[in-house]
């Protein structure tokens, strides 16, 4: 249940949401088809993995943090990747984006 005062953020939440998801999962499709991958399959491959960490994600007590760490092998490939994000600022950028749509 959202308070009345919560009620901007929860609509910034789940009315921008959804654009940005959908900018992250073209990009993610944009990199699949630079490395060789036809975009039909890309695009089935990125949607299905959202929905199913969505859902993992509804169903679990843990946080979404926690979630990452779980497919995060110490020295492997994912782990090199959030290393990439980080790099780049990707939460910051999602941390300002949100602030901004909310503002």
């Amino acid at each position: 249940m959202v308070k009345a005062s919560q009620l901007n953020i929860a609509g910034t939440l789940s009315g921008c949401g959804p654009a940005f998801v959908d900018i992250f999962m073209a990009a993610m499709s944009d990199a699949a088809v630079a490395a060789g991958l036809d975009r039909p399959t890309a695009k089935q491959l990125i949607a299905s993995m959202v929905a199913g960490s969505g859902q993992l994600a509804a169903n679990s007590q843990q946080s979404f943090s926690d979630l990452a760490g779980l497919v995060t092998s110490p020295g492997g490939t994912t782990i090199q990747g959030v290393l990439a994000l980080e790099a780049h600022q990707f939460r910051h950028a999602i941390i300002q984006a949100v602030l901004a749509a909310n503002s």
